[in-house]
Parts: structure tokens; C-alpha cells; sequence
């Protein structure tokens, strides 16, 4: 569970019939949060929050090939956050490290919350479908 007011997540636990209605996820950094909030698809970061579909809003997202780290940053006119860390690929053997290799890029979004706030930035019918299913999650579980 996921605590907005502080910017906080707690232990994961299930709870009967509840669907989800949003994302959590620790790092080094601290918190990062997905879900909706008065028709807005939030994204926070410990205790900051964007809109994440709001056009003031930019997200950056690029890897460094030969250093094998990746930026991130989300900002607009009041908050910003960025950081630097070594990219989700940079132990397997597997991927080939080249800029040019879209398919690898592809699993950005699968592999690293970052990369999966900047998938929905730059996919805004994916966002405001993610949007609608997990406020109508929100919805069901407030009607109970």
C-alpha cells in the first residue's frame, strides 16, 4: 500500500476483491508512485506530484550506451526530479548495446518504472486508458 500523503509505501499485502487502482515501487531513490487522482494520472515521487498527462509536464529518458546508465527526469514549472543509475540492461549478457536497436528499447517500459513513465508520457492513449481502468478500480472500491 501505497501512502500519498507521505510519499511512502508499506508492506505488500492482498486484499480480497480489491483491483488495482494504481503502482508502487522502492528504489535507492525512495518512493514512486502511478494512480489516479481526481482525473488526473499522478506520478509521485516520495512526496512530489506531476499530472503526468499534463502538457507542462516533460519527461526525459535517454541511456548513456558506453557508461551503461540511464537519466531520467520529469519536471515542470514547480517540481522537478532527475537522477542517474546504472540501466536495467547493463549486467545481460543478452542485450546488444546499440543505439540503434528499437527492439531493446522497447523493453524499457517492462524492465524500469522510468522507462515505463515515459512510455505513458509519450503514449497518451495508453496513459488515459490506464487512467480510466484503475479510477474505475477506485470507484468500485468506494462503493462498497
Amino acid at each position: 500500500m501505497f501512502d500519498k500523503n507521505i510519499g511512502k509505501g508499506g508492506d505488500l499485502r492482498y486484499i480480497e476483491d480489491l483491483k488495482t487502482s494504481g503502482f508502487c515501487s522502492q528504489g535507492e531513490f525512495g518512493w514512486i508512485a502511478i494512480f489516479p487522482e481526481n482525473g488526473n494520472l499522478i506520478c509521485q515521487i516520495n512526496s512530489i506530484k506531476w499530472h503526468l498527462l499534463d502538457d507542462d509536464v516533460d519527461v526525459e529518458y535517454f541511456h548513456d550506451y558506453h557508461k551503461k546508465t540511464t537519466k531520467f527526469s520529469i519536471k515542470n514549472n514547480k517540481n522537478n526530479f532527475d537522477i542517474n543509475y546504472k540501466s536495467w540492461w547493463a549486467n545481460r549478457d543478452d542485450f546488444d548495446i546499440n543505439p540503434m536497436a528499437a527492439s531493446s528499447e522497447e523493453e524499457n517500459s517492462e524492465e524500469d518504472i522510468f522507462g515505463y513513465i515515459k512510455m505513458l508520457k509519450d503514449n497518451q492513449d495508453s496513459a488515459s486508458n490506464l487512467n480510466r481502468l484503475w479510477s474505475n478500480n477506485l470507484l468500485g472500491e468506494s462503493g462498497r
